[in-house]
C-alpha cells in the first residue's frame, strides 16, 4: 500500500502510560502557514501546543494512572515531509505529566471516554473518534459515566478543541490550523472535515490492547 499523502494535513499522536500498559490518542490536523515560519517550523510548534492543551484541559478531568509522555508526529502533506516527536511541553507546564483530576481509585487500564469527533461533512462521511485515559472508579455508574463528569469532561474536550486551533496566518502571523477527520475512501480521492465538536459518549468505552498488550 502506498503511503498516506494528504495536502495540507499533519498527523499528531499523544503518547503515554496508563497503569503499566501504553496508550495513544490520533489528531489530524489542517495546518496553514502564513507569513512567519516554514511549516516545518509550524508543525513543529503544533507538537507542543498538543502537550499544552493536554496538560491545561484533559489532565484536570484524568486521574493520576494516566501519564502523557510525548506528541510524535508524521507530516502527510508530501512523502517528503517531517515526522519526530517532542517531549517538552511550555513552561511552566512539566513533562511527564500525570493527571491530576483528583478521584482516587481508576478504572483498569482498558476503560477510556470516547469522544466523537463531530465533523462538518456529509452523511457518507463518518465522524471520527479518540479514546482518553485514566477514568476513575467513581466516575462510572454501571456501564455509563456519571452526569457530573461526562459534563466536566465535555467542557474539557470542547476547551482542549479550542486551544488545538491556531490562528495566526496573517501575512505578518504563524499559521491557522483545526482538527480535521482524514476521509480514506476505497474509491476516489482521500479528503477531510473539519471537526466543530468534540463530545463525551454517555457509556464507558473499551481497548483491549490498554489492558492485556
Amino acid at each position: 500500500m502506498a503511503p498516506l499523502v494528504v495536502p495540507g494535513i499533519a498527523r499528531f499522536s499523544l503518547v503515554g502510560t496508563i497503569s503499566d500498559r501504553a496508550w495513544a490518542q490520533v489528531f489530524d490536523m489542517h495546518i496553514e502557514s502564513g507569513g512567519i515560519g516554514t511549516r516545518d517550523e509550524n508543525v513543529f510548534n503544533q507538537a507542543q501546543v498538543f502537550l499544552n492543551e493536554w496538560i491545561d484541559h484533559i489532565a484536570p478531568v484524568t486521574t493520576a494512572a494516566a501519564i502523557l509522555t510525548g506528541c510524535r508526529w508524521v507530516d502527510l502533506d508530501t512523502l517528503e515531509a517531517t515526522s519526530g516527536e517532542r517531549q517538552d511541553a511550555e513552561a511552566p507546564r512539566t513533562m511527564p505529566k500525570p493527571g491530576n483530576g483528583g478521584a482516587t481509585g481508576a478504572a483498569p487500564s482498558n476503560v477510556a471516554v470516547l469522544a466523537r469527533k463531530i465533523a462538518s461533512s456529509g452523511r457518507s462521511k463518518r465522524n471520527g473518534r479518540s479514546y482518553f485515559p485514566g477514568v476513575a472508579e467513581a466516575s462510572v455508574d454501571g456501564n455509563n459515566l456519571t452526569t457530573a463528569f461526562r459534563s466536566s469532561f465535555n467542557t474539557a474536550l470542547q476547551d482542549f478543541l479550542d486551544g488545538i486551533s491556531q490562528s495566526g496566518a496573517t501575512s505578518f502571523g504563524g499559521y491557522d490550523s483545526h482538527l480535521v477527520v482524514v476521509h480514506e475512501p476505497a474509491s476516489g480521492e482521500v479528503s477531510h472535515s473539519n471537526v466543530t465538536t468534540l463530545v463525551a459518549d454517555t457509556k464507558v468505552a473499551t481497548q483491549r490492547r490498554r489492558l492485556r498488550g
